[in-house]
């Protein structure tokens, strides 16, 4: 029997046009560039370490860009209490 030999081995290691499954775009979402592909909740601390966004394009980041972040992100009232409090649950009117 004649042994097998590959001309192009560079070949095997690449990958052809198509989808492959489990490869999605994720670009976008290192800090400051966005949401994670599963929004979760988090502490305003965290939020400005890890995205720290200015949403409402006033010049600065602060408590209303999280607020509309996660608004967002539909985290919901519950989770807002638990991550932040007696803080006012955004939208809503003291």
């Amino acid at each position: 029997m004649n042994k097998k030999y590959f001309q192009y081995p560079y070949v095997l290691l690449t990958r052809g046009p198509g989808d492959v499954p489990g490869d999605g775009d994720d670009s976008g979402y290192g800090s400051g560039m966005g949401t994670p592909p599963e929004p979760y909740a988090c502490s305003f601390d965290t939020w400005m370490s890890v995205f720290h966004v200015d949403m409402d394009d006033d010049g600065d980041t602060d408590r209303d860009d999280y607020a509309a972040w996660w608004l967002s992100n539909n985290l919901g009232q519950s989770a807002w209490e638990t991550y932040n409090g007696t803080e006012p649950y955004p939208g809503t009117n003291p």
